[in-house]
């Protein structure tokens, strides 16, 4: 029934004849539903359509809803001004019902705000008409759909029903109304003279702040003028996100007797609490005497002792973002280092005292002395690195330190390093983020205090640290010397600093000590050292071939995920330059046969990522391995793997020969055949079928696989495959026949099937 809305008028008709008398309502509907969409391409025909549904006044309601939500769904711009009475009594009847759901009401709203830009005479009346009948109407997005003309066509019509919503203080409904027209509020002064009096009158808050939302949305000029006229009425309008963020970007003039110093009363405040303003940035649009003020508040806040830890981190966080009082604008650089120092005469610094004051040693609240600490480091011009700096010698420090690091690297590198090589050195933790802050510092001079630090006696932890802070000199000669004595050292926590060293930005002249230091590493004496490195490498430039060595020797070592990460660097890294030496590689893993199987395995996944650049590898390897015939198995699954179709017919085909597939090999190649889905060539594996389904018995079971796959797509059992398939099962060795028997594809029995038909 549905599909039949897609035949023309007549057909729709009589095929819909049946069920329009059916007694099953769900079925009416379902029939007048479809009949109504036929409309969409038949319009001539929406007077008898109409017709039909004044006759059907009488319909219980699902039926009336499917009529209604069908009317709705049409284009409406279709409708004619001819259907228009028609149409309204449709709408007057489902009205009149008195079993009239909320469904089919929407479903009326929605057809007449549809229509309302198309005929915004008869949409209006109809508005008003449903306005009366239920209460309120739902314009959702009517903006969207207007122009500017229509918009002007539309509102002679619609502002009588908006001021009825007004003086029946209809305001939600007013208001959602008004949102829907959008941008084009902006355009009907009328419209903006009802939002004005909603802010000013509405009955609720939530309207008033809603209809000023929309002022500041559309009209911002309209917003700008009566927000002073609001805050002289009823000075709680501040404490609304709105006005308080306007006045805060906008008019700082009127902030003043609101930064938190006396109470209102009004219909958004009791007056017993103070309003802070949760304002957290932007204070340099201040006055400094705005500024001082809202500083006093907040630090008044934070010594009250009934509020909550919660709030009074919050007023020191807005404390912490307020711009220092000193005016540095025509300072001297000499001005600022000497206050730094403590020089200078003294100046007056509320924000900065208060977080002084909570990051005193004694201070019970250990929560709001670390809040303080931290704090500290967020303090404009740096200002609170002096006081940061006293606390390193206690135990402060572990939140101090970590604090220092952004206020130091703000000021000029020379200074943080003053500052830096002051800092007492007898705590582990504090010395560590001092190393680091020194090796992200710019310069020689920070560069030779790593250095002289590299000459000391320092905790481990410690070198680590200064291991890290050479990173970034790497493409200075002396540095090179320091990370090869310590890649060299026994200790292994010092391959933390050594082993992820960023070379994306090494010069030439120093790639040479970077494979040195890679070799150091990589022949560690820690296997977890080694472990890491290799890891940490996807990819070696070995031109000079320094690092190939030892990753071969690294294949036979006695840890399996070692042997395997160094087989992924080396099939990565290297070419079929070096097939030879990593053959001889094999040779010597012959008598491993753990570590061969490693390396082995390593090698193909290599060949799965990259068959080309792996194929001389892999011939090279298979020589090596041909050398013991034990190593059948692992030379099928590299073969299969890797080679491409012709010439792995060929290998197999010598292997067959030479009688070397014993069973354990044929079955293993065999499953390797089925299993070699992921080959990016395996559309030609037919190619393979085709050499060797004329030679021995084995070469005809591996045909036989290879027929298997090149089928396993959908669809893939083709009539000629189907016939290869039944010469296979009257071979006359057994062990291809057997399997070929019990190889049931489903495209087999459909074949059967349309036969017997």
């Amino acid at each position: 029934m549905p599909y039949a809305g897609l035949l023309p008028w007549d057909e729709a008709s009589t095929q819909l004849s049946d069920a329009l008398r059916h007694p099953d309502a769900e079925l009416r509907g379902q029939a007048l539903a479809s009949l109504i969409f036929s409309v969409r391409y038949d319009r001539g025909r929406q007077g008898e359509l109409l017709a039909l549904l004044t006759a059907r006044r009488n319909e219980q309601d699902p039926v009336r809803n499917r009529i209604l939500e069908g009317l709705a769904s049409l284009p409406p711009g279709l409708w004619q001004p001819a259907s228009l009475n028609a149409l309204g009594q449709v709408i007057r009847d489902a009205l009149n019902a008195a079993d009239l759901s909320g469904a089919t009401g929407l479903a009326a709203e929605r057809l007449v705000v549809a229509l309302l830009p198309f005929h915004p005479q008869w949409g209006a009346t109809w508005l008003a008409i449903l306005v009366q009948a239920r209460g309120q109407v739902n314009l959702r997005r009517l903006g969207e759909r207007l122009s500017t003309r229509l918009v002007q066509t539309v509102m002679p019509a619609l502002l009588p029903v908006l001021h009825a919503w007004e003086t029946r203080e209809r305001e939600g409904a007013l208001l959602q109304a008004l949102r829907s027209f959008g941008r084009f509020l902006k355009e009907v002064p009328e419209l903006l003279s009802l939002l004005e009096r909603l802010v000013r009158q509405a009955a609720t808050s939530f309207t008033s702040v809603g209809a000023l939302s929309l002022l500041a949305e559309h009209a911002r000029e309209r917003f700008a003028l009566l927000v002073p006229q609001l805050l002289n009425k009823d000075a709680s309008w501040a404490t609304q996100p709105l006005v308080y963020t306007h006045l805060h970007e906008q008019r700082q003039d009127l902030l003043t007797p609101f930064l938190g110093r006396q109470a209102f009363s009004g219909r958004f405040s009791t007056g017993r609490t103070r309003f802070v303003l949760p304002i957290g940035d932007g204070f340099a649009r201040w006055t400094l005497h705005q500024q001082q003020v809202f500083a006093q508040t907040l630090i008044e806040v934070s010594r009250d002792a009934v509020r909550d830890i919660p709030s009074v981190i919050s007023a020191l966080r807005q404390l912490a973002a307020l711009p220092s009082p000193v005016r540095l604008q025509a300072a001297s650089p000499g001005t600022f280092l000497g206050r730094l120092r403590g020089t200078g005469a003294p100046q007056e610094d509320p924000p900065l005292r208060r977080l002084t004051e909570l990051a005193a040693l004694d201070t019970s609240d250990l929560a709001l002395r670390d809040t303080a600490l931290r704090l500290l480091g967020r303090l404009d011009t740096a200002r609170g690195v002096p006081a940061l700096l006293d606390t390193l010698e206690d135990d402060r420090a572990r939140i101090a330190i970590y604090t220092l690091r952004r206020p130091l690297l703000n000021l000029p590198p020379a200074e943080a390093l003053r500052l830096l090589l002051q800092v007492p050195r007898d705590r582990v933790t504090v010395l560590k983020e001092v190393v680091r802050l020194i090796g992200d510092l710019p310069g020689d001079a920070a560069y030779h205090a790593l250095l002289d630090l590299s000459e000391q006696p320092l905790h481990r932890d410690v070198r680590v640290a200064v291991l890290r802070g050479f990173w970034n000199h790497l493409n200075r000669p002396a540095t090179w010397p320091v990370l090869l004595a310590a890649a060299s050292s026994a200790d292994a926590a010092l391959s933390d600093g050594l082993v992820r060293l960023p070379l994306h930005a090494l010069q030439d002249e120093y790639r040479g000590q970077a494979l040195s230091l890679l070799v150091s590493l990589l022949t560690h004496p820690e296997p977890m050292v080694r472990l890491e490195t290799l890891q940490f490498q996807t990819f070696v430039t070995d031109p000079e071939r320094r690092v190939l060595g030892v990753l071969l020797q690294t294949l036979a070592s006695p840890h399996t995920e070692e042997a395997r990460a160094a087989g992924r660097v080396i099939f990565s890294s290297y070419t079929g330059r070096d097939a030879p030496v990593v053959a001889a590689a094999f040779t010597h893993l012959l008598a491993q046969p753990r570590a061969l199987v490693t390396a082995t395995n390593a090698l193909q996944t290599a060949a799965l990522a990259s068959r080309r650049q792996a194929a001389p590898l892999v011939r090279a390897v298979l020589q090596a391995l041909a050398a013991d015939p034990l190593t059948m198995q692992l030379q099928v699954d590299l073969a299969v793997s890797t080679l491409d179709w012709t010439e792995l017919g060929e290998q197999l085909q010598r292997w067959a020969d030479a009688h070397l597939l014993h069973a354990e090999a044929l079955m293993g190649a065999v499953n390797a055949l089925l299993k070699a889905r992921h080959r990016t060539d395996v559309q030609e594996v037919e190619t393979l079928e085709q050499q060797l389904a004329g030679a021995g018995v084995e070469s005809r079971r591996l045909a036989l696989a290879a027929l298997v796959l090149s089928a396993q797509a959908p669809g893939s059992w083709t009539p000629e495959r189907l016939e290869r398939l039944r010469r296979y099962r009257a071979d006359p060795s057994v062990l291809v026949a057997s399997a070929a028997h019990f190889t049931l594809p489903a495209a087999e029995t459909e074949e059967r099937g349309n036969a017997q038909v």
